[in-house]
């Protein structure tokens, strides 16, 4: 139990951290009010992202059957598993692409080569 209180405190510290040096340095950016916002170009809002995402649980985007996939490799997948990914992403909005994203990378996924050309072309509309 202590394990997780010191792994929220150094979670939180390393935040202060961060945003007190960006602050100093007059970096404060204009970042997005929601992490449903946030594209993962600017660094704190990921990070501040990934954060948020740890402490909540796992978002699914109706791709419980690509579970079965955690811990594998991106460049293992063949072309019938790499379709299941794309027909998942081809199911949702521009927008809920970096969350769906960070729901796969919670759960142990990554996402095959073969589709992350397409995610990062949805992401960028």
């Amino acid at each position: 139990m202590n394990y997780y209180y010191l792994s929220a405190a150094v979670l939180i510290a390393l935040a202060l951290f961060y945003w007190y040096a960006r602050r100093f340095k007059g970096e404060e950016a204009h970042e997005p009010t929601s992490c449903a916002t946030c594209s993962g170009e600017s660094s704190s809002c990921y990070a501040t992202c990934a954060m948020e995402a740890a402490t909540k649980p796992t978002e699914y985007f109706d791709d419980e059957e690509l579970d079965r996939f955690a811990g594998r490799k991106a460049d293992q997948y063949s072309e019938e598993e790499s379709e299941e990914f794309r027909y998942v992403l081809n199911t949702m909005q521009p927008a809920e692409v970096a969350a769906w994203c960070r729901s796969l990378t919670a759960r142990g996924l990554e996402i095959p080569l073969q589709v992350r050309e397409e995610v990062l072309m949805l992401m960028q509309e």
